[in-house]
């Protein structure tokens, strides 16, 4: 997962849709040759038209990784889908409309020693992992979030907000490698913004994160080392309170619609400030041997629970082979 987050300008508000914007799309063009590859109606991630294409451009032959423009225009009426393009596989780009990601309800991370604390993966459910291995377990639940919904995923993007430089793309990749998947693929389909001070995560997490996930057609939304960034010796209590304050609007707001999960990797002065925000809270803990205890602290319908596995045990167990959409 790769990319860095730099403060963005708020959103403006949304326009009055003219009747000159309502005849134009969005249409995905070549960047070297300026063909037109496909037209949609709302901006959703290239990732299917680059693999469609198997990476080439089909007027000109240029790798398309990476070089594709995106723009809002009306369609050319001599337009009509590249040859290469067959109608099955064109009728496969054409994206789903956005849906809210409570109707995913089977989303798991097909363990169950975890599964039976965690469940339900749901919106309307804040998730909160405490412990050093929590960023392993957001690692995977990024990387299943991109299964078939038949297979206990999402069949969706990811939107990875990393507060403490706690993605682990190595983890990631070999995930991926351990099924025989693509991770280059996979790794393309998790859009990381990584924040280096508090005041950017707040500022992202208020400006209409939602309608940004909407965006890369994400229904998970995973926030890394939620308290990384609060490190600063010399900060009023007021200051912290705004941006906590921020934090949680954005946070709140977002779970409405999105599967919203925090982790919290080490301990922190603010933990108390945080923690009762969550529905879902779990401390994991390492016990003997290379063991990993977890523990049910908070849950909105079930009583305190414990489950004891080893990290290998989670991540790669065998049991049931992980599969990506092809």
């Amino acid at each position: 997962m790769e990319g860095n987050y730099t403060a963005m300008p708020s959103i403006p508000d949304r326009l009055v849709t003219t009747a000159q914007e309502e005849k134009e799309q969005i249409l995905y063009s070549c960047a070297t040759c300026s063909g037109i590859l496909d037209v949609r109606k709302n901006i959703t991630p290239p990732d299917s038209i680059v693999d469609s294409l198997t990476g080439v451009c089909p007027y000109c032959g240029a790798k398309l990784e990476d070089a594709i423009d995106c723009k809002r225009g009306r369609v050319p009426e001599d337009w009509h889908t590249p040859r290469l393009l067959t109608q099955r596989t064109h009728a496969r780009l054409k994206s789903p409309p956005f849906q809210r990601a409570s109707s995913y309800n089977r989303f798991s991370l097909d363990f169950s020693r975890l599964d039976r604390l965690l469940q339900p993966l749901a919106s309307d459910n804040l998730m909160m992992l405490q412990g050093p291995s929590a960023s392993a377990i957001a690692e995977l639940m990024s990387f299943r979030a991109q299964l078939p919904r038949e297979r206990g995923g999402l069949d969706s993007t990811v939107f990875f907000i990393d507060g403490g430089s706690c993605s682990d793309p190595y983890l990631f990749a070999s995930l991926a490698k351990r099924y025989s998947l693509d991770a280059k693929k996979a790794l393309r389909r998790v859009t990381s913004c990584r924040v280096f001070t508090m005041y950017q995560l707040a500022s992202l997490l208020s400006d209409d994160v939602v309608g940004m996930a909407e965006t890369y057609g994400s229904k998970l939304i995973v926030i890394g080392d939620l308290l990384g960034t609060f490190n600063e010796p010399e900060i009023s209590a007021y200051e912290v309170e705004r941006l906590m304050d921020a934090i949680r609007a954005g946070i709140m707001d977002a779970k409405k619609k999105l599967i919203v999960i925090a982790t919290l990797n080490s301990p922190s002065s603010y933990d108390h400030i945080v923690t009762p925000w969550s529905d879902t809270l779990v401390r994991l803990s390492p016990t003997r041997g290379r063991r990993m205890r977890a523990e049910l602290l908070r849950h909105p319908t079930k009583k305190s629970d414990s489950s004891e596995f080893t990290m290998d045990q989670l991540l790669f167990h065998p049991d049931s082979p992980l599969e990506l959409v092809r």
